[in-house]
């Protein structure tokens, strides 16, 4: 009876087991019943950079939450690559193998975090040339700009076009446009962050040429002008007018420019000396020193005496009032020199204004010199 008992008992498990299986393989093969799978979320790398017309990548990558079996081997390959300004995903494909080199990446639940690459755009800066010229009715073209800050990339080149090209009269700026290619001539502006400065463009109304008198006068404490000035060439619009203020003075002896200050105006009032182009040829004022002539006076004296100071006189000349001279002799200078007889020049002078300023150089002395005796 015991052995029916354990056949029974053992053919109702055979038969169990073999219900499960067969269920079990249903349920799979359904969708009903699945594995529970491991949680892995992998963070991609991210990186940046300013634009020079090379890849960016980022090999980069970790992970951020749950882990890899021991039996398992993960690979990572980030794939993402970013050239051109902008930004993109560095996305990046995940496999997961067991020992024997089987995929068992639907084991795990992946999730990815893609970093960002990103290319920045490169600043330029360019200037385009000034120029003038006088109104003729044709326009004023400077076709010229320069790169005049930061760099491009290798075997890329730029263009500037598009420049102002002013007619009328007045300042202008030589405004332009920048187109950038690389070496396959592809256009490749729209990686840079472009500054266009311009230049000043200045169309005048005409050229003027004008001169101030020249003077000149001996030295008699007051300043020397000449007043007068003339346009030699050139003219003023109608409608504009000229302010002329000659600014040229002189005093003391000497040589001056006769300067002056010219500015023209338009009918609404405003200066526009600056449009046009005006040369100046200045006349000179001229200051010469003023004439004096003096006489040493003749002395005889003891060797072993004290000098004589006032020893000289006034010929010919005259200071202006508050002006004073100093002369010293050479028998000033003489002191107890040996019996003998001597020529009395003058050795140094210094004149003086009011204010006692040095004036040496505004006067001009003239020396008539006497004799001086040292007796025994």
């Amino acid at each position: 009876m015991k052995k029916h008992i354990s056949v029974f008992t053992i053919g109702a498990c055979a038969v169990a087991l073999t219900v499960g299986l067969v269920l079990m393989t249903v349920l799979v093969a359904t969708g009903s019943f699945r594995y529970r799978k491991m949680k892995l979320v992998i963070q991609t790398g991210s990186a940046s950079k300013m634009y020079d017309g090379t890849k960016l990548e980022s090999n980069a990558w970790h992970i951020i939450s749950g882990k890899v079996s021991k039996e398992h081997e993960l690979t990572v390959e980030v794939k993402g690559q970013q050239t051109e300004v902008g930004t993109s995903e560095n996305f990046a494909t995940v496999i997961v193998r067991d020992s024997s080199g089987m995929d068992v990446t639907d084991q795990y639940d992946i999730e990815i975090e893609y970093g960002q690459l990103e290319i920045l755009r490169k600043k330029l800066t360019f200037t385009s040339e000034p120029g003038w010229k006088v109104y003729n009715g044709t326009a004023l073209e400077i076709p010229t700009a320069n790169l005049s800050g930061g760099h491009l990339s290798g075997g890329e080149s730029y263009e500037a076009y598009d420049f102002a090209k002013p007619v009328l009269p007045g300042k202008h700026y030589n405004t332009f446009r920048v187109r950038i290619a690389d070496a396959e001539g592809k256009d490749v502006t729209d990686n840079y962050d472009i500054t266009c400065e311009p230049g000043e463009l200045v169309i005048m109304y005409g050229h003027l040429v004008v001169t101030t008198a020249t003077g000149s006068k001996e030295y008699d404490g007051t300043p020397l002008t000449n007043a007068r000035y003339d346009i030699k060439s050139g003219s003023v619009l109608s409608s504009h007018r000229t302010e002329v203020t000659v600014t040229g003075s002189i005093t003391l002896a000497g040589i001056c420019n006769n300067t002056i200050r010219f500015e023209i105006y338009d009918a609404d009032g405003t200066n526009v000396t600056e449009l046009y182009k005006i040369d100046y040829e200045l006349g000179l004022l001229t200051v010469t020193p003023r004439k004096l002539y003096i006489r040493t006076k003749d002395i005889v004296r003891p060797y072993y005496d004290t000098v004589i100071r006032n020893d000289w006189e006034m010929v010919s000349g005259e200071l202006l009032p508050g002006d004073t001279l100093e002369v010293l002799t050479s028998q000033q200078l003489s002191g107890y020199s040996d019996p003998g007889t001597y020529d009395n020049t003058v050795y140094s002078y210094t004149l003086r204004n009011e204010d006692r300023w040095d004036i040496s150089d505004c006067y001009a002395i003239f020396c008539q010199p006497g004799v001086y005796v040292l007796t025994d």
